[in-house]
């Protein structure tokens, strides 16, 4: 959903900029739709576990979070409101004076991504909490040492340059801030792993493309983006050379899904 500057890897899948741009803004309208139908509506319960284990790392004292947090590819904006919610929860529960506004800032490149996202905060009421930008993981634009904590789901894997985009990830991320990407990986386990294949690589494509008709094929590219991608050993290493510190990664539903979970330096 961001722009992909020209990768340095060879890959099949086509991250262009124009297509990936192009790609997101034809099946905006059926996306969350199909992120749930096609999880089982897992994907909540992905959000939900990241966020927790992210805001376990903010607290700073009893009464409220180290803040602002940058959600990067946002998207639709379900993993900054995921993280409004907890966070408003948390407050509720341990502060006995009001709360001060709370700011997380969800930027992507895709703009009718953008425009769903700005209207589920306006049915929710999340307007002055949750801010919304048009903008590049490739380039952010935020200054140096910006955020508390710096999250990314499902977004890294459309980004040609990868180090580049934990770079900037890094960049406007406060010392000792967390860095936390939520990502899609192969199965290992061989049985789970053939099934899941096939999943991926008959029905998905299929049903996805007949309910979110484009002319990009953005139901073909899920799968080939996932199946292309990094190992979680291969991403964690990329995020400990690029000077994060306590490097971690949690498996998800059997090993679909990975969280990565780091600090930046003092």
């Amino acid at each position: 959903m961001n722009r992909m500057a020209k990768s340095p890897l060879k890959m099949k899948v086509d991250k262009t900029p124009q297509r990936i741009q192009r790609m997101f803004g034809q099946i905006a309208p059926k996306y969350d739709f199909l992120n749930h139908f096609l999880s089982l509506g897992i994907d909540y319960s992905w959000r939900r576990k990241t966020v927790k284990r992210v805001l376990s790392q903010l607290k700073t004292d009893p009464k409220g979070f180290d803040l602002p947090i940058l959600d990067v590819a946002t998207g639709t904006g379900d993993l900054a409101i995921e993280f409004v919610r907890q966070i408003e929860r948390a407050e509720r529960v341990k502060r006995t004076q009001q709360s001060s506004k709370i700011r997380v800032l969800g930027v992507d490149f895709s703009k009718p991504m953008l425009k769903i996202a700005q209207q589920k905060l306006e049915k929710k009421g999340l307007e002055s909490q949750i801010q919304l930008m048009f903008g590049d993981g490739l380039a952010l634009p935020f200054d140096a040492d910006s955020f508390a904590a710096v999250s990314m789901a499902f977004g890294l894997r459309n980004m040609s340059d990868i180090d580049l985009a934990i770079t900037e990830m890094i960049r406007v991320c406060r010392p000792n801030g967390k860095i936390a990407i939520l990502e899609f990986t192969m199965p290992t386990f061989p049985i789970f792993s053939a099934l899941y294949r096939f999943y991926f690589r008959t029905f998905l494509p299929k049903f996805g493309e007949f309910i979110a008709r484009n002319k990009d094929s953005a139901y073909q590219y899920l799968p080939q983006s996932i199946s292309e991608f990094d190992s979680q050993e291969k991403i964690k290493s990329r995020l400990e050379k690029a000077g994060l510190i306590n490097v971690q990664s949690y498996s998800m539903t059997l090993g679909t899904v990975a969280l990565y979970l780091a600090e930046k330096k003092s």
